[in-house]
């Protein structure tokens, strides 16, 4: 009889024991997938600014570079050597991200072209 009583203990403090660990693991897991659901709304709201950034920075270099290439055309020649330098830079760095794939490229304007020719820019004919 005494043996029955013990196994009978036995079980129910393990019993208890059991759903106690089950509970402290139900509320760390808790804890952690709110820090997660957290992080990733977190994320989210980081991710829409930079699509948002990427897809204006497109339209202000598009501008930027048109403008230059204005100056460009009006200025003498040693002027317009550095400015097409300039332009230069900024035509392969727009190109550049333009080429990236599922990145910065993917949240440029469809109504921008996808690459910019300078020669184009500068009424020029191919070198």
């Amino acid at each position: 009889m005494k043996l029955k009583s013990v196994i009978k203990i036995t079980f129910f403090f393990a019993a208890v024991l059991s759903l106690n660990s089950c509970n402290v693991i139900r509320k760390a897991n808790d804890k952690y997938a709110t820090f997660d659901n957290d992080l990733k709304e977190s994320w989210m709201r980081q991710d829409a600014n930079k699509r948002l950034s990427n897809y204006e920075w497109f339209y202000d270099q598009y501008g930027v570079i048109n403008s230059t290439a204005t100056k460009a055309k009006m200025a003498s020649e040693p002027e317009k050597t550095a400015i097409k330098m300039v332009l230069s830079d900024m035509v392969e760095e727009y190109n550049s991200k333009s080429r990236m794939n599922h990145t910065k490229a993917m949240w440029k304007p469809v109504d921008l072209p996808y690459q910019i020719e300078i020669n184009e820019l500068l009424g020029e004919k191919g070198e």
